[in-house]
């Protein structure tokens, strides 16, 4: 595994370790402060927004400047730093805080995604891509552990686990400075916009793209089904442990399906993944216990390992090796705001029609998506 690959991998450790100590907690936080459904799909979906608009341009300032590693860098400062605004104790803050965190990724995302598609040939980027994203949810493991640990102590705060946030944040900062020295690269004569890469992209870059944009839709964030496990009278301890159980099953199933994608192609992976979603989802909507909860997670998992870093290396075939970063930031910009139309829906659905009626929304979505990709995507190569 090439050096860069094996550093961004602890980087995204260290990272998601600091993200996922206060994500498990989020969606109890905003009902702690008096606030919905509907308050955490606008939480959800602004965040995921302003993403999307960062990533683009962070890819495509990256391109025309030939430089990587000081976007990856400061993108990870921001996330760690910005923790801090959650002791503010009001959703303005919150929304803050969490803006504040996406924005970072949003910065780091497409320069470090095209980071890892230039250290290896396309034949291998499943598991480049695989073993990233396995790393990065150790680190979604480690984090939710750590925060069952803090709340078993009687007397437990939860805004003191967004202090305990910022360590793993800065560790993953200084590992930054680990990364081997970028070769030069000749700098873009022109500037690139949305308009311009958009005009010349391949047309299989925007049939992928518009059937992962659809998926991302119906996507919905963790966050909907800790809250309704909460709903469910699961205790908060209980609720972490589930999410710690789906990133556990992320995390150690990513390599392997990366691998697999390789072998036996990655269309049929992205689509086995799709289905497991849905009978997750049936578990869930049908059957409430214990048993339910723990395969419902697994598959969660299972559907997340077969997608997530699997899309990326699918796309990086369509997209031309001296626009990496702006493809993939284009990319990400339009997943985030399909994303934020999903998130949002789900959440008045969940305000004004009920938790059960809005899980109806991932149920049918993703038998629309498995066949739309099924269909559209059969004469893609590489798939």
């Amino acid at each position: 595994m090439p050096k860069v690959v094996l550093i961004l991998g602890l980087v995204s450790l260290f990272t998601d370790m600091a993200t996922e100590m206060v994500y498990p907690i989020l969606p109890l936080y905003v009902t702690t402060l008096g606030y919905g459904g509907l308050s955490l799909g606008l939480l959800e979906g602004s965040s995921e927004a302003l993403l999307s608009l960062v990533r683009f341009y962070s890819g495509a300032f990256s391109d025309r400047k030939g430089r990587r590693v000081v976007f990856v860098r400061l993108g990870y400062f921001i996330s760690a730093v910005t923790k801090i605004f959650y002791l503010g104790a009001s959703l303005f803050w919150v929304f803050v805080a969490r803006l504040g965190d996406r924005f970072g990724k949003g910065i780091r995302t497409a320069p470090r995604d095209a980071l890892l598609a230039e250290s290896r040939n396309s034949r291998d980027l499943g598991k480049i891509f695989g073993f990233h994203r396995a790393m990065d949810t150790l680190g979604a493991v480690l984090g939710p552990l750590l925060s069952i640990i803090y709340l078993s102590f009687e007397g437990f705060q939860l805004s003191y686990i967004f202090l305990l946030a910022l360590i793993p944040g800065l560790i993953a900062v200084a590992l930054t400075f680990a990364l081997p020295k970028e070769k030069e690269k000749k700098k873009q004569d022109r500037r690139i916009t949305l308009l311009a890469f958009a005009q010349k992209a391949r047309a299989d870059y925007w049939l992928l793209s518009a059937n992962l944009w659809f998926l991302a839709m119906i996507h919905l964030s963790p966050a909907f089904p800790l809250l309704w496990f909460n709903v469910q009278g699961l205790h908060d301890q209980e609720t972490v442990i589930f999410y710690l159980i789906y990133n556990l099953s992320y995390s150690l199933l990513a390599f392997p399906m990366g691998w697999l994608s390789d072998l036996y192609g990655k269309r049929r992976v992205l689509l086995s993944g799709i289905f497991f979603f849905f009978v997750a989802y049936v578990i869930w909507y049908k059957f409430h216990s214990y048993m339910a909860y723990l395969v419902g997670w697994l598959l969660y998992g299972l559907f997340s390992a077969m997608t997530e870093a699997i899309k990326k290396a699918w796309l990086s075939s369509f997209i031309p090796q001296e626009e990496k970063a702006t493809g993939f930031g284009l990319f990400s910009m339009g997943e985030a705001l399909f994303l934020l139309l999903g998130q949002g829906t789900v959440g008045f659905l969940w305000d004004y029609l009920g938790a059960q009626k809005a899980l109806l929304w991932p149920l049918v979505g993703s038998v629309m998506a498995f066949c739309s990709i099924w269909f559209f995507t059969r004469k893609l190569a590489h798939n």
